[in-house]
């Protein structure tokens, strides 16, 4: 009994010393399989800001900054995330280091990576994007709201942070921007806007302090100046220069004789009256205003009141640039306005000149003149829709120009005919015929003839497609209140495409047959045209769906008839060139890129090519389609021919190796083969493989598969054979012999060796057993000596 205790105490030690030894080892072998995170953002500012750097030639590199480095290694599209930090340095995938790229602009940086990888990976297509621009903070300073810390990232400009803090007494004329190495530069953000020197409004950089001044001298300057405003001035720079340089020089109709300046500095202000001769060597102080007189100030001046817009509402919509319109009041409303007027100016014109001012309800037939005791009668409304007619009356000082009400106002006109629904329109504001019916037509409805019907029955007929074509407007008029619009039903219209000018859907006239469609309607033949072999499709009813008609050049100058509907093809000779199709391991150019995809699937792209193309010139033109899973060297031609023989015809395919590498490689080099039509190149995709070595079951070369791991590869060979290696201990190199971890992509040809245990290790393994049975033994035999048995 106390042997047997002995001996399972003995075996409980010796199981948990391994087990612990068993664990200490694998805390000190085992690898960190962990993969690493990749940054992401999902954040639409940051993608909008990125677009705006891809544009910009100048976008300097920022600590911050994320870029998507992609390329093929041998057949494997690599692709992952390179973060800029504050060390300016970059390592580019395993291929070496960028140091120093501080200064450096995008498209510089962008350079040197994509060099590097092609150095490596001559096929290897690699673009460098920036997916994420940096963001850092700059401190505002100085004369502003608040000092505080914002928000910005290397295109923004010093002027888009100044403004936002400033108040009324910040200058942007003095504003420092003192950089992380102690540098001050002092920028005018005026030139910057004026002059459109940027070098004053220049990017802020990562560690800037932005420090805005305190104004010394602003002042206003107002009237006959093509740049009224107020202004920051420079010291020594005074009234000539405010009006020649700030206020952008005088108006034509400036008089420089009546410069009057309103100075506040004074308790009660003062006023300044010069002339042309003082004007330059005046002195401004802070918060002056100048203004300049004009010669249009003394015009004589009449009074419009009545009917009228608001005067006020006009200014206000014209100092804003927004789209005048006239509407109609909801009521009565009476306005008076002052109208200035030259010398000689007729009534004709000055009311053209104040069309603007009249609204539906203006009774434009009755407005009358009051001069003094006198009503002289006007017809407002003659003048404005005959810019032909000329007043009788001339304005005088004094003059008010009466617009009465009308009760009676017909403001409406009615469209009717070919369209969706007879309906009233407003006829303010005033539109053409064109603007009007377009909401209305129906695919039936005509625009060749339009009738217009006055309200007293007088009847004119427009062809809007003329005013289209021929630009003539009288074919298009304006429409005015009470007339009736009238669509026609189409008779016949027709198509043409192909090779002519101008291809499209036109509404013939009667007589108007092929010749007057190609040569009038269709701009005339193409260059390329082939007129012997055209087609028109013709529908013969509803249920049919048409019948082709082949024509030759003499249709067009016999003028064949033509029917509703019928659709005109004209041919081209580039119609009957060969065409080439080119299949495999070939790939459409990326949008916007001069570079091509890397094909995943078999691609098809077919290519138009001249009578008598060598193979070699078509594969020198589409070099830029082929990439590095194309096998170049192993493409070959299908060609179909036909064989006659004994009376039948029997139809073969050929196929005909090609060697495109040595076509692209060597300029001079020139196929024996030459394209012929229907022909298909075809491109195999290389195949690439990983070799798995090592304490597997099954070692050996497999298949290369883009985006997995080691792991997957040892999966295909067996797993690791855990007795043979215990600690998942791997060894993965490339061709080259480099070494990688395991959290490096697999690419092509590498070599992946599951290390066997050691000899130690496989002696650990059993040396607790051979210990074991040594104790037992021993102590068996203590045991038998102590009882006498030896």
């Amino acid at each position: 009994m106390r042997l047997n205790n002995f001996f399972k105490s003995f075996l409980l030690v010796s199981a948990g010393f391994l087990f612990s030894l068993q664990s200490v080892y694998s805390e000190i072998f085992e690898l960190d399989d962990t993969p690493a995170s990749v940054p992401e953002s999902s954040d639409k500012e940051y993608a909008l800001n990125a677009k705006m750097a891809l544009s910009n030639p100048d976008y300097p590199v920022t600590a911050g900054d994320i870029y998507t480095l992609s390329f093929v290694a041998g057949k494997t599209p690599v692709s992952y995330p390179i973060t800029v930090d504050t060390t300016y340095s970059l390592k580019i995938a395993n291929l070496g280091v960028i140091k120093n790229c501080d200064g450096l602009t995008y498209k510089a940086l962008k350079r040197q990576v994509e060099s590097l990888v092609s150095k490596n990976y001559p096929m290897g297509a690699a673009q460098f994007i920036l997916t994420s621009p940096g963001v850092f903070s700059v401190k505002v300073t100085g004369q502003v709201k608040k000092a505080s810390e914002v928000n910005a990232w290397a295109l923004t400009r010093l002027s888009e942070i100044v403004t936002r803090s400033v108040t009324q007494y910040s200058s942007l004329r003095n504003v420092k921007i003192v950089s992380s190495s102690g540098k001050t530069r002092v920028c005018d953000l005026f030139k910057a806007s004026r002059d459109g020197d940027f070098s004053n409004d220049p990017y802020l950089r990562p560690g800037d302090t932005v420090e805005v001044g305190r104004i010394s001298r602003r002042v206003s300057i107002s009237g006959a100046v093509e740049r009224p405003g107020t202004y920051e001035l420079l010291d020594g720079e005074e009234l000539g220069r405010l009006v020649g340089y700030y206020g952008g020089g005088l108006t034509e109709r400036a008089d420089p004789a009546r410069v009057t300046i309103s100075r506040l500095q004074t308790p009660d202000g003062s006023v300044m009256y010069l002339d042309s001769s003082a004007a330059d060597n005046t002195a401004l102080f802070n918060m002056d205003s100048v203004y300049i007189g004009s010669y249009d100030e003394a015009l004589p001046y009449i009074t419009m009141e009545g009917i009228i817009r608001n005067p006020e509402e006009q200014a206000l919509k014209a100092a804003s640039g927004e789209k005048d319109v006239a509407e109609a009041p909801s009521e009565m409303a009476m306005y008076r306005k002052v109208v200035k007027f030259h010398s000689n100016e007729n009534y004709a014109g000055l009311v053209r000149r104040e069309a603007g001012s009249f609204v539906n309800n203006s009774d434009l037939k009755k407005s009358y003149i009051r001069r003094g005791d006198t009503k002289i009668t006007i017809d407002i409304e003659s003048y404005l829709f005959d810019a032909s007619l000329m007043s009788e009356y001339s304005p005088q000082k004094g003059d008010i120009l009466v617009i009465p009400y009308t009760k009676n106002f017909v403001d409406k006109f009615v469209v009717d005919g070919e369209v969706k629904v007879v309906t009233e329109v407003s006829a303010w504001p005033l539109r053409r015929v064109s603007q009007i019916i377009a909401d209305y037509m129906t695919p039936y409805s005509s625009e060749r003839f339009v009738t217009i019907t006055d309200a007293d029955g007088k009847v004119r007929e427009c062809d809007l497609f003329l005013a289209k074509r021929d630009g003539d407007m009288t074919q298009n008029p304006y429409v005015q209140a009470g007339e009736k619009i009238t669509l026609k039903r189409i008779s016949r219209r027709v198509s043409i495409s192909g090779a002519v000018e101008r291809p499209g859907t036109y509404e013939l006239l009667d007589g108007e047959e092929l010749g007057r469609l190609v040569g009038y309607y269709g701009g005339g033949l193409t260059e390329r045209a082939d007129p012997s072999r055209m087609r028109l499709i013709r529908i013969l009813n509803e249920n049919s769906s048409g019948k082709v008609v082949y024509l030759d050049e003499t249709a067009i100058t016999d003028n064949y008839a033509l029917l509703c509907y019928d659709s005109l093809f004209v041919t081209s000779l580039n119609d009957i060139n060969p065409v080439l199709f080119l299949q495999g391991a070939v790939s459409q150019k990326a949008p916007d890129s001069s570079e091509a995809v890397v094909p995943e699937a078999t691609t098809s792209i077919n290519i138009t090519v001249k009578n008598g193309t060598n193979y070699a010139s078509v594969v020198r033109d589409n070099a830029g389609l082929f990439s590095s899973v194309s096998d170049l060297k192993n493409a070959y031609i299908i060609r179909k021919e036909k064989e006659e023989k004994d009376g039948a015809v029997r139809i073969t395919e050929k196929h005909i190796p090609i060697n495109l590498e040595e076509i692209l490689y060597n300029q001079e080099f020139y196929s024996s083969e030459y394209v012929q039509n229907k022909d298909i190149l075809l491109v195999p995709f290389r195949q690439f493989f990983v070799t798995v070595a090592g304490a597997v079951p099954n070692p050996g070369r497999y298949s290369y598969i883009p985006d997995r791991d080691w792991s997957y590869y040892v999966g295909l060979a067996g797993g690791i054979d855990t007795y043979r290696n215990s600690l998942k201990a791997v060894t993965i190199t490339d061709v080259d012999g480099k070494r990688y971890s395991k959290k490096d992509n697999i690419i092509p040809e590498m070599t992946i060796e599951v290390e066997e245990n050691s000899g130690w290790y496989k002696w650990n393994r059993i040396s607790g057993g051979i210990t074991a049975i040594l104790t037992i033994l021993s102590s068996t035999l203590s045991i038998l000596a102590v009882t006498g048995v030896f």
